[in-house]
């Protein structure tokens, strides 16, 4: 039993891993400002983290949240403003 959670850890380290080098590569590429690439980087580590089980990730998905919020709202993105900011937050908040 010891072992099967100690390899579990160590298969959830290595795909947490794996999914924020993909999402560095992917955002030093597509990105154009340092606050889009948190706002990737948040909402990659947020879906990563709770996959595997942890509560950390509620806490990064409530700035991923609120960030994505600001990004779509300067980019005129309003339908996508109200989204993140009364489905998203709130679930996240209720979450955490």
């Amino acid at each position: 039993m010891i072992f099967e959670v100690s390899r579990l850890n160590k298969l959830d380290s290595i795909w947490l891993t794996l999914m924020v080098l993909v999402g560095s590569a992917l955002s030093a590429i597509l990105a154009t400002t340092i606050f889009d690439m948190t706002v990737f980087l948040s909402g990659i580590l947020c879906v990563a983290l709770i996959a595997i089980g942890r509560r950390e990730g509620y806490l990064i998905g409530l700035y991923a949240s609120l960030s994505y919020a600001v990004l779509a709202y300067s980019n005129g993105l309003y339908g996508e403003v109200y989204l993140n900011l009364f489905s998203f937050y709130r679930q996240a908040l209720l979450a955490t």
